[in-house]
């Protein structure tokens, strides 16, 4: 049985997966409920029906990683029941876990949020402290790879001319050991500095053998890392490691949580954050704080949440966040001495649409249609028309991906051509917009804007193989040849089972061997 894996450009036919076959075998839907809730249980992962497609292809995986029978491939009914008729022993909990999450991330994700971080909260903070002790404490949860923490030790390493003064603790948890080990080995590929200024590169990596970068080891050193599943209520901090925190990071991790886990979890942070302590979550998931105690602060688009003092009133979300007249007082008070120079905190604050999530989740899980009709209203609101920011940049983006998966290729590039407009400087949403290009026949649009794509980020891998693939139609030998050795070097110097992103759907090592399979194809070619 043949799968047709999809590059721009180009079919190649490769052996269907075994994973793939698993997930289109039948396990009735009852077990699938109860293993829904195992996972829920005992890791707080969070699978709706709508994701059982997802679950039964992870749990395939995680089926021959666990099964001692030594049969291939193992029979799903057989080991799901198995599983259930058993308390989860660590072993266990750590293989699901390393097959049921998602490790995507990079360093400075997000640069307007290290932006404020560096210009507003932190010199507050660091002012504070340098009276009390000199002690800075910050978690980053869900930290995967280790890239967030690390970042923010960068970021203090700069600000701190006389840093080794200071009692500095970093703590980076997450649920993956797998995610967890390569943390604490701090090396990372090209992949990882997708958004990394030269500076910091230049500064706090050093270059090791297969193109990859290792954290210098002053950075290393004021970074601690745990495995930490946040579904252990009552067992999440026994030995106070998480107490007194300046800053808690969570983002990216709230989206795959029950509504009953997120309130848990989140009451955990606020428990965790000093009194004036800040809370830092993704902007997608800013809906869900609904804590008495955290109030939301808007930074010129960047929402953080600070823990009030005793006895502060809550405040309501929907349609907004309101605050008491008294608590406003308060608020104003305290921030105008705080955040001196610095632009207002506001009053009112319109967290991203639930919708949106709720489209990012349909996207996800392959309902490709669904997504698109939740984004509808959002493409057709006015602040959305007029409004060329980065927000709105994303939801275009998102909305022309889901277009384009559907066939309705032409209004996908009306909305990634608008989302372009609005972050011309985002290398993805460029290099998506030249493959869209290509699909409806504009290629020469196509290969102006991977050149721009390339312009942007030199080292992006996908779109070195797609203009090489271009050149090669055209018979231009040498640019292409040029083009797909500088793909193969990249894409060797990333994860071989990492899926890489922009819509292909396939593997590296996938990509290597197509690569590699053209560049043999160019030795038979005249040079042009």
């Amino acid at each position: 049985m043949k799968e047709a894996v999809k590059f721009p450009g180009i079919r190649i036919e490769s052996p269907l997966n075994t994973e793939t076959d698993k997930t289109d075998a039948h396990v009735p839907e009852y077990l699938l409920n109860q293993l829904s809730e195992y996972i829920n249980d005992n890791l707080g992962l969070y699978f709706p029906k709508d994701r059982w497609r997802a679950l039964k292809r992870s749990m395939a995986a995680a089926a021959r990683d666990l099964d001692e029978t030594g049969k291939d491939p193992p029979n799903m009914e057989t080991f799901i029941n198995r599983l259930l008729s058993q308390p989860p022993t660590s072993e266990i909990l750590d293989v699901l876990a390393r097959r049921l999450t998602i490790g995507e991330t990079y360093f400075f994700r997000d640069m307007h949020l290290f932006d404020v971080l560096r210009d507003t909260v932190l010199p507050e903070i660091i002012r504070k402290r340098r009276y009390e002790g000199k002690r800075l404490r910050f978690w980053s949860a869900g930290c995967c790879t280790g890239e967030e923490p690390y970042t923010l030790a960068i970021l203090l390493d700069r600000m701190l001319a006389d840093r080794y003064t200071w009692n500095i603790k970093i703590m980076g948890s997450d649920i993956n050991t797998a995610f967890i080990e390569r943390a604490r080995e701090g090396v990372y590929t090209t992949w990882s500095f997708r958004e990394t200024p030269k500076w910091a590169l230049d500064a706090y990596f050093t270059k090791s053998a297969g193109g990859r970068y290792r954290i210098v080891p002053k950075i290393k050193r004021m970074v601690d890392f745990m495995q930490l599943n946040l579904a252990e209520n009552g067992r999440l901090d026994p030995d106070g490691t998480f107490k007194d925190m300046d800053i808690v990071f969570c983002r990216n991790v709230m989206m795959y949580f029950k509504p009953e886990q997120r309130h848990r979890t989140i009451d955990c942070f606020a428990s965790s954050l000093k009194k004036g302590g800040w809370f830092v979550i993704s902007p997608s998931e800013s809906g869900y704080v609904k804590h008495v105690r955290l109030n939301p602060v808007n930074f010129s688009g960047v929402l953080m949440f600070r823990k009030t003092m005793e006895g502060a009133k809550p405040f309501q979300v929907g349609g907004g966040v309101k605050l008491d007249r008294a608590s406003r007082s308060e608020r104003s008070s305290v921030e105008s001495k705080s955040f001196r120079g610095r632009p207002d905190p506001v009053d009112i604050v319109e967290p991203p649409p639930d919708v949106y999530l709720e489209a990012i989740t349909c996207f996800e899980t392959g309902s490709f249609q669904a997504a698109v009709d939740s984004l509808r209203p959002l493409l057709e609101s006015a602040s959305l028309k007029n409004g060329a920011s980065i927000h709105s940049a994303k939801i275009m983006y998102l909305a022309a991906r889901a277009l384009g998966a559907t066939g309705e290729t032409a209004e996908a590039v009306l909305w990634c051509e608008k989302a372009a407009a609005a972050d011309h400087v985002n290398p993805e949403i460029h290099y998506f917009l030249a493959t869209l290009y290509q699909e409806i026949g504009r290629f020469e649009d196509s290969k102006t804007t991977l050149r721009h794509v390339l312009f942007l980020d030199p080292e992006f891998a996908p779109a070195h193989f797609t203009i090489g693939n271009l050149m090669r139609q055209e018979g231009k030998t040498n640019e292409s040849r040029r083009h797909f050795e500088k793909a193969l070097d990249l894409l060797t110097a990333m994860p071989p089972d990492t899926v890489l992103p922009h819509g292909t759907g396939a593997p590296v090592k996938t990509f290597v061997g197509v690569t590699e399979t053209l560049l043999e194809n160019l030795k038979n070619r005249p040079v042009s």
